[in-house]
């Protein structure tokens, strides 16, 4: 099971250098996404693409240290694949908890200066990770119908690019 779904992120990121903050992004970020629910009563397997866009606010400086209180655009895409064991379901099949371990890429891009576009540039990232969790999931008839879930995304390869327009 699974599906299509539709989200809206709330965006907040922040830089420091020498314990000063240089930079703080936030705003909406809008996607769509497709879901594969794992089968919660046996070893099986999650995953999830998703692309998103969105406009954020931007106060910080440029890569140059030039500061800049602008708008920040994003468009990216991810997906990540899991396997999942169930490390407990009750008798009445109707909750289990699931372990979850896979990996997943990343990819987006960056563009700074939607207003004031002298100091804009586009940075585009790269980002394979790990990911290692559990979670809880309710379950009707063998299918999941919610689920919580926390773990870790630890990256085990990053790239960056800078693309100046003239």
């Amino acid at each position: 099971s699974g599906g299509l779904y539709l989200q809206v992120k709330g965006y907040n990121w922040t830089e420091y250098i020498d314990g000063d903050q240089v930079l703080e992004e936030s705003g909406p970020l809008f996607g769509i996404g497709l879901r594969l629910d794992p089968d919660p009563l046996k070893l099986s397997v999650q995953g999830k693409v998703e692309a998103y866009f969105g406009q954020v606010e931007y106060d910080g400086q440029t890569m140059d240290g030039v500061p800049l209180d602008d708008e920040t655009a994003y468009v990216g895409v991810l997906g990540d694949l899991d396997g999942v064991f169930p490390a407990w379901i009750n008798a009445a099949k109707s909750s289990a908890i699931l372990l979850f371990g896979g990996a997943g890429v990343h990819v987006w891009d960056r563009e700074l200066g939607q207003e004031n576009e002298d100091l804009g540039y586009t940075e585009g990232w790269y980002m394979f990770y790990g990911r290692l969790g559990g979670g809880f999931y309710a379950i009707e008839s063998g299918v999941v119908k919610g689920y919580a879930t926390a773990g870790v995304k630890v990256p085990f390869f990053t790239q960056n690019s800078i693309t100046v327009e003239d």
